[in-house]
């Protein structure tokens, strides 16, 4: 754990915006201790107006306890610049084999966490740790991931076809003007070109709980 505060040090140095930058180290620190599931890094946070600021973030992932289970959901905590006077930014980090929830109350389409612990932030009485700690609570009761099976993830990775290059006028035969096939050239054609069945597919339950 001392190696990981060093961390933060090293990169608190390389970010000289924050207001309170003591304040953002220590918050980050005790975070870390509690939560060793995250790391602390420097990013490039982009702000809703599209301006950029480089940040201190700590990713990885925080626990959930579902039905008796638990289970560790992506995530990344932005320390903002006014720090620890506006709340952090968080985000659910969702992998290639998970979706969010559609319409859940506290986390968008996008990955943002919505809570009122955010909204009612204080400065000198709220923590990254509490703040934690409420996620893990109201994601148990009503999960904001599920897990998505193989076969739907490669259908959604997989581009689509193009679609097939026009044919050149001249060799499109009208209607009229196409020969009629005996039914021995019928017979032949159907052997030179046998047919393909496709089944259906199994039908995938997603796991809410993956």
């Amino acid at each position: 754990m001392f190696q990981v505060h060093q961390e933060v040090d090293a990169l608190m140095q390389q970010i000289p915006t924050y207001l309170e930058p003591q304040r953002v180290a220590k918050d980050a620190k005790d975070t870390l201790s509690t939560y060793p599931s995250l790391r602390p890094e420097r990013g490039v946070f982009v702000s809703d107006d599209g301006s950029e600021s480089t940040l201190l973030k700590l990713a990885g992932t925080m626990p959930m306890v579902y039905q008796g289970q638990t289970f560790n959901l992506p995530v990344t905590l932005w320390m903002v610049e006014m720090h620890p006077f506006s709340p952090p930014v968080c985000f659910l980090e969702p992998t290639s084999t998970m979706r969010i929830k559609a319409q859940h109350q506290h986390v968008d389409m996008s990955g943002r966490v919505y809570h009122h612990y955010l909204t009612e932030w204080e400065a000198e009485k709220s923590t990254l740790v509490e703040l934690i700690r409420k996620l893990s609570q109201v994601f148990g009761a009503d999960p904001p991931l599920f897990a998505v099976s193989p076969k739907e993830v490669n259908t959604h990775s997989r581009p689509p076809l193009p679609p097939p290059p026009p044919q050149p006028v001249s060799s499109l035969a009208t209607a009229s003007s196409r020969p009629v096939p005996s039914p021995q050239q019928q017979q032949q054609q159907q052997q030179s070109h046998p047919s393909f069945s496709f089944g259906g597919g199994e039908v995938y339950n997603a796991a809410t709980t993956s």
